[in-house]
């Protein structure tokens, strides 16, 4: 069983960059590969439409087109508000593998998403008000399918959130990955 803990490492900008030992960041293999990832942070106001959203569509169903607009933007503006970095952590070829791959599914669920939108608010115009919100209940669940698959790619790969100068906070690293970066950074063993 893998050694894991709660510590936080602090990677700066040319180490996230590419500059990182190429030990696992979550189980510590020597076998890594460098993955491309991206630590971000949103304002706590940012999630208000999507909060105000699902209040609404409890409290009432005759906005359904409204509703979908209504729907893209506040899923929009935590990712238009957000502030983030990119970089490369280097992470197991089993995990690589599975991030990519939840990469892939959430992008053609939320393609997926989005087209339902634009038939909901067909059907709704047209006058099929019990289809268009059939279908909006549909891309309700898409949307809800996102947001899990977001939930759980934090949980595959390494969590962390960026820092003002162009670096990030890692959180949950494996001790071999920190250890390795100590003896990079330092030339020996902490």
């Amino acid at each position: 069983m893998s050694e894991t803990t709660t510590s936080l490492l602090r990677i700066d900008a040319e180490e996230l960059a590419g500059d990182l030992p190429l030990v696992c960041a979550r189980t510590g293999r020597h076998d890594a590969l460098p993955t491309p990832v991206w630590f971000a942070r949103s304002p706590s106001w940012a999630w208000l439409p999507l909060a105000l959203l699902l209040l609404a569509a409890m409290a009432t169903t005759s906005w359904a087109p409204l509703a979908s607009w209504w729907m893209v933007g506040a899923v929009a503006v935590p990712i238009v508000t957000s502030r983030g970095v990119t970089g490369r952590v280097p992470l197991s070829p089993s995990v690589h593998d599975r991030i990519v791959a939840l990469r892939r599914r959430r992008l053609g669920v939320i393609l997926a998403a989005l087209l339902l939108t634009w038939v909901a608010v067909g059907l709704w115009l047209i006058g099929s008000r019990a289809g268009g919100m059939l279908v909006m209940a549909l891309v309700v669940g898409l949307y809800l399918m996102v947001v899990g698959m977001f939930w759980t790619g934090r949980h595959i790969g390494v969590r962390g959130w960026p820092e003002d100068d162009g670096g990030a906070t890692l959180r949950d690293v494996h001790p071999a990955f920190v250890d390795a970066v100590q003896l990079r950074r330092t030339g020996h063993r902490p």
